[in-house]
């Protein structure tokens, strides 16, 4: 968003000049969509739509009405006597069908925006090596997807170990996720929109690897009960768990130094949540319409500022706020964390101190003074058997 100058004419003078982009930026869009349409036609062929391109003689698949069951895409389709190669699955070209499967030739290079989106009835999709170009939220609420594939010597995509997702072999980042994934340690993110709509997966386990949890990543996974974010993980992208209806509870880890705007909008059986230390600012709509909140803990010890509708639909009135002893007239007197109905000090409600002779103790399971379960504590005070122990 451009700053507004306090000086009349260079403000006008802006206007002008964004007046001018605009019309030149609308006549460019138009000429270009002239000579689009006269370079692509749209047709049936075989029960299949295409955009046919008579420059370079390939052909797109692109939305029809009718797509149900099994499609079988052609590596190259003839039109009055003339071939077109198959080069692309366009943008929306199954989404909302009931298509089932499809097999992708060789041939194809490219998946779009939204290609497969609300494919309910989607089952398995395979990835041939020749696709080096698969848009974010290609294949987002595909509930039905247990089987997913990358082909061998595909030069950008893989499914390493068997994993039933499709990573992007140069960074590591999952880019399309199942409710049959299993996230192999080697991914370090979580993509936007990867398991968008999952609504079968109840549960999922990140490896230690990832440290990015991106847009929508989760969202509309109506089925997640549970999830554990490792330590690892520093980001979390507007949007990440929207809609996760199921979720009851999350402990977001002293990692964590970002929380996307409605990162757990609309999260309706969440009832409690830990917000991490080093969080400075809750975005917008961020805990809205989590109408089941009742235990906030917040680690920070100066309050977050928040957008004014972070924790609207929320009962905060019948809510407890868990904070540090020495920030509780902070929180009192902040907005909006003085609206919850009680506000209390952090408390583990374990008194003393012993110190880990590096036996019984190595054997039980430890845990954070957040009461967040850590499988190898480094030195430090922990909860292990009841009892603070300093390592």
């Amino acid at each position: 968003m451009s700053s507004m100058s306090p000086i009349y004419s260079l403000l006008n003078q802006h206007f002008i000049m964004k007046h001018y982009l605009r019309t030149s930026l609308l006549l460019l869009l138009g000429v270009a969509f002239a000579l689009t349409a006269q370079a692509q036609q749209r047709v049936l062929v075989n029960g299949i739509y295409y955009l046919l391109d008579a420059q370079s003689k390939t052909a797109a698949v692109t939305a029809g009405d009718n797509y149900s069951g099994h499609i079988a895409i052609p590596g190259s389709v003839v039109y009055e006597s003339t071939s077109y190669a198959v080069t692309s699955i366009g943008k929306s070209a199954f989404s909302g069908t009931d298509v089932a499967s499809v097999s992708i030739p060789a041939s194809v290079t490219s998946i779009d925006d939204v290609a497969f989106n609300y494919c309910y009835s989607l089952t398995a999709i395979d990835i041939p090596s020749s696709v080096t170009s698969i848009a974010s939220g290609a294949f987002g609420v595909c509930p039905a997807l247990a089987s997913i594939s990358v082909r061998a010597g595909n030069p950008v995509f893989d499914s390493r170990d068997n994993c039933n997702a499709i990573i992007q072999t140069s960074d590591n980042t999952l880019l399309v996720g199942c409710k049959s994934t299993t996230i192999p340690l080697t991914v370090t993110s979580i993509g936007d929109y990867a398991f968008r709509g999952c609504s079968e997966m109840s549960t999922i386990d990140i490896p230690s690897s990832v440290t990015r949890i991106g847009w929508a990543a989760f969202g509309e996974c109506t089925s997640l009960t549970s999830i554990v974010l490792p330590t690892s993980v520093t980001s979390l992208g507007d949007y990440a768990f929207y809609g996760c209806s199921a979720l009851t509870s999350l402990s977001i880890p002293q990692s964590v130094t970002s929380i996307g705007s409605g990162a757990f909008e609309r999260c309706t059986a969440l009832a409690s949540i830990n917000i991490p230390s080093a969080i400075t600012h809750i975005g917008d709509r961020t805990f809205m319409f989590c109408t089941s909140l009742t235990s906030v803990v917040c680690a920070a010890v100066n309050p977050p500022t928040c957008a004014a509708d972070a924790f609207d639909a929320v009962p905060t009135a019948s809510a407890t706020l868990y904070v540090p002893a020495a920030s509780l007239e902070a929180y009192r007197s902040a907005e909006p964390w003085s609206s919850f109905g009680k506000i209390n000090e952090i408390s583990t409600g374990i008194h003393g101190v012993v110190v880990d002779a590096g036996h019984g103790a190595a054997a039980a399971a430890a845990y954070n003074l957040k009461g967040q379960r850590t499988n190898q504590p480094r030195k430090g005070i922990y909860i292990i058997g009841g009892q603070k122990v300093l390592r």
